[in-house]
């Protein structure tokens, strides 16, 4: 029988006042409510300081924090700045892929028939090898490097609610899939269709206590995963996931191809991150998971408690803790929705892309062009949402991928927000009308038009708005507190 139990949240965009009055944060306190702010009102991160200032007093009016402190906590944490040199950036830490042509014929050779790996500015690159219009597929991989399951529905994997590979709810009865063979004999998991239970040949190694297999402890395992899902390491478990099936099927490719990829140590990714709270919520690898415990441990603690557990549930593994590290940074930098396209990996970035992708509803992933494509044109995907502005898309490249976007439209963006930024009527602090109507002004000029947006679907998503009315009536939709129901365990 399910219980349920009714729950009372505030919508975020009330003012927030939690806790004492007069309270003093943190350096790190004050950059995750700038932060989740912004994440809240992408237009807001480009707000001169004085105009920051007065909406986190009105956000957090319990709070005693200067000007001055406020300035000085983004600054350190490079949250705020007006000069791009300024920035720290790891590219020239990362190791290039060393992935060829024919190297990727061994896993499909009709991968390569429209392009081809070659040496580029940004790396290495993927470069058309014939003419491709508008619309027209490039790319198609059936499936990923290994499928990975989403870590956060193992809970309900565990419990025989989701598929134990692709992790879908399943809208098979219990007769159903008794009758196609789709359950486990040894324990609750099920899957929705006979491809992925075929997919799932680690299942038995890491989740049945029973199987004794030498090669991989699935008590300590499930030890790992837990710990993983807690701390929102999925870059780790995605090691894991891959680990087991490199352990399982030795003579496969599939390790050799993941340990081939542009790879940087996780260590320096989330330095680049300044701090556990605010990476996080930039960097994608985490989940945009915000700290909010002051004793939570560092994030060079909790990777080498990571590693400690995976080594236990890998008894044989001979990989040491910077091994760890530098494949959790591999799958970060190459991972496409939490799945490693090992081709489509070596596409590099642009905020005007002129290709996308779109994601299979189970395993696969086609890229399309988004304009005409001509022979020899190199390919360029948009690793952040093309929406958001020059800072902030700058700020999310740098800390996922180490590098500061020098696109033509990041530049011309760019050189706006500074004519703003210094423009004489932006110093007084009464300004704020008009400055956020001038970001606004000069983030639409440089946004996709409908119709692009339209065209590429889930590709785009939309912003908050950025100012709400105070003086709204409440209503059934609109008061500050939403009721629901959840399950309870």
């Amino acid at each position: 029988m399910v219980h349920l139990k009714l729950e009372t949240l505030r919508l975020n965009d009330e003012d927030q006042v939690v806790g004492p009055r007069n309270f003093k944060p943190t350096s790190t306190q004050i950059c995750d409510e700038v932060v989740r702010w912004w994440k809240e009102e992408p237009v807001a991160e480009d707000l001169l300081i004085d105009t920051l200032f007065e909406r986190l007093n009105r956000r957090r009016s319990n709070w005693s924090v200067t000007k001055d402190e406020l300035y000085h906590a983004l600054k350190s944490h490079n949250l705020y700045t007006n000069e791009v040199n300024e920035l720290k950036t790891y590219d020239d830490m990362i190791q290039p892929s060393y992935l060829t042509d024919s190297d990727m014929d061994q896993v499909d050779k009709k991968l390569m028939d429209k392009v081809s790996i070659v040496d580029s500015e940004f790396g290495k690159g993927l470069i058309a090898t014939q003419d491709v219009p508008k619309g027209g597929m490039i790319v198609h991989e059936s499936l990923p490097l290994s499928v990975i399951p989403q870590l956060d529905k193992q809970p309900l994997v565990a419990r025989g609610k989701c598929c134990g590979v692709c992790s879908a709810f399943t809208t098979l009865s219990s007769q159903l899939i008794i009758k196609n063979n789709l359950d486990c004999n040894s324990c609750d998991t099920i899957w929705c269709s006979k491809q992925c239970k075929k997919l799932d040949i680690t299942h038995s190694i890491l989740k049945h206590p029973t199987s004794r297999n030498p090669l991989c402890s699935s008590v300590d395992w499930i030890k790992f995963e837990n710990f993983c899902l807690k701390e929102s390491l999925y870059s780790a478990y995605a090691v894991g996931v891959l680990y087991a099936r490199h352990a399982l099927q030795p003579t496969s490719n599939l390790w050799e191809i993941f340990t081939s990829l542009c790879s940087v140590s996780q260590k320096v990714r989330w330095q680049a991150s300044d701090s556990t709270n605010v990476g996080g919520t930039f960097d994608a690898s985490s989940n945009g998971k915000l700290g909010s415990d002051v004793t939570t441990p560092t994030m060079e603690t909790q990777w080498s408690l990571a590693f400690g557990m995976f080594s236990k549930a890998f008894p044989k593994c001979e990989l040491n803790n910077e091994d760890f590290l530098n494949f959790t940074g591999t799958f970060n930098l190459n991972q496409t929705m939490g799945q490693v396209y090992p081709l489509t990996a070596h596409i590099n970035h642009s905020c005007e892309p002129n290709v996308r992708y779109d994601l299979e509803p189970k395993y696969g992933i086609k890229v399309y062009a988004r304009k005409d494509i001509k022979k020899g044109d190199q390919l360029f995907l948009t690793y952040v949402n093309p929406l958001h502005g020059v800072t902030l898309r700058r700020r999310e490249l740098r800390v996922n991928y180490g590098f500061i976007c020098n696109c033509a439209r990041c530049m011309q963006e760019w050189e706006t927000r500074q004519k703003i930024v210094n423009h004489p009527s932006n110093i007084l602090t009464d300004s704020e009308t008009t400055t956020t109507a001038r970001r606004k002004s000069s983030m639409k000029m440089a946004r996709p038009s409908l119709k692009e947006l339209l065209e590429n679907g889930d590709e785009f998503d939309l912003e908050i708005p950025s100012e709400v009315n105070p003086r709204r009536r409440l209503s059934v939709r609109f008061n500050s507190h939403v009721t629901l129901a959840v399950e309870e365990e």
